[in-house]
């Protein structure tokens, strides 16, 4: 078995044997497991898998459409199948992709516009209201911000109306990086290089569902 150092090197040869600059065709891709490095479909350790998560972004400008396509649609199956991949693909590669190159950052164009959530609570005489809105720019930049209202009424002992009250609320609007790729969302902050990764499902084009473990799932809706 190959350690990770050792598949990137193999990797940098193959893909660069020809030019540093030219188009990787699937050929090259074939090659490494050929030369018995890498089966870009079938990862069996899991520093094959980093190669391969590593590859496709170090890579993926060069690569020809089929090799591209192919890395695509296998990198899931190589994040899924070794723990800890998924976070470390997001903190070594996706995100500083968004911070670092936000105009060629992976981004779905389908996902860019003007999105809006609503979420509602209901107890007694006392209601809830929160008023979501994200805007993803086609340029890699986000504004999200929330706006949500409260009232409730009062009565006395004997059931008769006693008085009511009520409050808005507009939260400060957030300002950041965006960026997505494999069923993955992500929310970053340039000042800092936090970021916020959630599930991610694409509905029609006019439904984003976003989801993070042991949360509510948030259904967003397309409005423009």
């Amino acid at each position: 078995m190959y350690s990770y150092e050792t598949l990137m090197a193999a990797i940098a040869t193959q893909f660069n044997r020809n030019s540093t600059t030219g188009e990787i065709s699937m050929f090259a891709v074939v090659k490494l497991s050929l030369d018995g490095y890498i089966k870009v479909n079938d990862p069996t350790t899991k520093a094959e898998a980093m190669a391969i998560i590593a590859a496709f972004h170090l890579y993926r400008h060069r690569l020809d459409e089929t090799s591209r396509n192919f890395f695509a649609k296998n990198l899931r199956t190589s994040i899924n199948r070794f723990s800890g991949l998924r976070d470390w693909r997001l903190s070594q590669w996706a995100v500083p992709e968004v911070l670092d190159s936000t105009y060629t950052a992976l981004r779905t164009q389908a996902m860019v516009g003007v999105w809006s959530k609503m979420d509602s609570y209901n107890s007694g005489s006392f209601s809830y209201k929160s008023f979501g809105k994200l805007i993803l720019q086609s340029n890699g930049v986000y504004r999200k911000s929330n706006q949500s209202y409260a009232s409730d009424t009062y009565k006395y002992s004997d059931g008769s109306y006693k008085g009511s009250s009520s409050g808005e609320n507009r939260g400060d609007e957030e300002v950041g990086l965006w960026g997505n790729s494999f069923d993955d969302f992500y929310l970053c902050d340039p000042n800092d290089r936090t970021y916020y990764a959630y599930n991610c499902h694409l509905n029609k084009g006019n439904t984003l569902l976003l989801s993070q473990p042991n949360r509510e799932e948030q259904v967003w809706s397309k409005i423009g």
